[in-house]
């Protein structure tokens, strides 16, 4: 989970760790963010804990590398208190799903409807389907062949309408 699938309206942002808390904050990499009896702990960009009221602080293990295995250290020092990615990932959408913290938006759908709108504007779709693959290459995980550019039209078209039938419908 990274920071923009967070609403973080009304957080306060701080740095965790040891050391000079303004150098930390400029250097560190290492944000909480507070909201009442809520916190969210970063790496970087990535969530690694959060702390809700009524529940212990969840912290995931360490998947990236040495900068957050330290940042994971200085949340939770013991490593058999961490989360695989699995658990972590149901245990933040069980508790901050409720807290309105996680926005549930979903980029297919949203970059499916604006292709598809692009799709329907358009008098001719050749002219706008390379126009429509940006847009989906905006969203990370989504790559497409090598020989996109040398493909005919007619089957980038295809292609294209196919990806937005399964953002828009699950097809």
């Amino acid at each position: 989970m990274k920071k923009r699938d967070f609403n973080l309206t009304g957080f306060d942002r701080d740095t965790y760790g040891e050391g000079n808390r303004a150098y930390q904050l400029r250097k560190g990499h290492c944000d909480v963010y507070t909201k009442g009896d809520t916190q969210l702990y970063f790496s970087y960009e990535t969530l690694v804990a959060f702390k809700v009221a009524g529940y212990h602080l969840v912290c995931i293990q360490n998947y990236w590398g040495p900068t957050t295995g330290k940042h994971l250290n200085w949340i939770e020092n013991y490593k058999d208190h961490r989360y695989d990615c699995d658990a972590f990932e149901m245990l933040a959408k069980q508790y901050l799903e409720p807290l309105e913290v996680l926005d549930t938006r979903d980029p297919i759908k949203t970059v499916g409807a604006i292709s598809a709108m692009f799709s329907l504007m358009s008098k001719d779709k050749a002219d706008t389907v390379d126009q429509r693959a940006r847009f989906y290459k905006t969203i990370d995980g989504i790559s497409f062949p090598p020989d996109w550019h040398d493909l005919p039209a007619e089957e980038k078209i295809k292609r294209i309408d196919a990806l937005d039938a399964f953002a828009l419908e699950g097809k």
